[in-house]
């Protein structure tokens, strides 16, 4: 699993670049956005723009992330695709996930 991860102050940016968050990645893309939290990155920006599919898996690491964060305001997510934003919807994680377009309203959301 390939990610990128960005250091802005006080915020960090994660870039997902896996075309999938299902059960073949949840698990280890979970264990590395904790090691994170666990480090002291208390607001994370994900950027998900390159993820075209995400199941119940890639779901239930966004829940467990929001859970260590504390806060639903320390996580934003941006540039879901169409298909990530319905399954988003569908599952009504929009009620809980701040989703912003783009990068700059992430990382303002995050510094309010």
């Amino acid at each position: 699993m390939h990610i990128d991860i960005e250091d802005l102050e006080d915020v960090t940016v994660v870039t997902v670049h896996e075309p999938r968050l299902d059960a073949l990645v949840a698990a280890e893309l979970r264990n590395r956005l904790m090691d994170l939290v666990g480090q002291g990155r208390t607001r994370l920006a994900l950027d998900v723009s390159r993820v075209g599919f995400i199941d119940s898996s890639g779901l239930g690491v966004l829940v467990a992330l929001l859970r260590r964060l504390g806060k639903p305001q320390a996580l934003a997510l941006w540039g879901p695709t169409p298909a990530v934003d319905r399954t988003l919807r569908l599952a009504r994680m929009d009620r809980i996930l701040t989703l912003v377009p783009d990068r700059d309203a992430a990382l303002c959301a995050l510094r309010e």
